[in-house]
């Protein structure tokens, strides 16, 4: 059995940055839908600027693939100068219960 892997992506902008900062996240987002394993890659507003992005992946190795391509280092290297603060990642495994179609992503 494949263990699927969530991911919650915290991205919140220095001030003065969160236009630039959306515009970058909209620009890479489809790029990173396209890598080998990805289920899902959605973003989302928190408020104030934050963005955070959903994503679900086959298994590790796929999320591993993705954290080396070189595209999602380019969109990290251009981020970095946009965050206030390192982005924040945390890196889900699912425990379903009850209904299996509403007890895990």
């Amino acid at each position: 059995m494949t263990e699927l892997i969530v991911v919650v992506a915290t991205l919140r902008p220095k001030q003065g940055s969160a236009e630039a900062l959306s515009a970058l996240v909209e620009q890479y987002v489809p790029v990173g839908q396209q890598d080998e394993g990805n289920l899902r890659y959605a973003l989302h507003e928190a408020g104030e600027g934050i963005l955070v992005m959903l994503e679900q992946w086959r298994d590790q190795q796929a999320l591993e693939a993705h954290g080396a391509n070189p595209a999602f280092t380019e969109f990290s290297t251009a981020a970095k100068d946009l965050l206030d603060g390192p982005l924040e990642v945390k890196v889900l495994r699912p425990r379903p219960l009850g209904d299996t179609a509403k007890g895990a992503l």
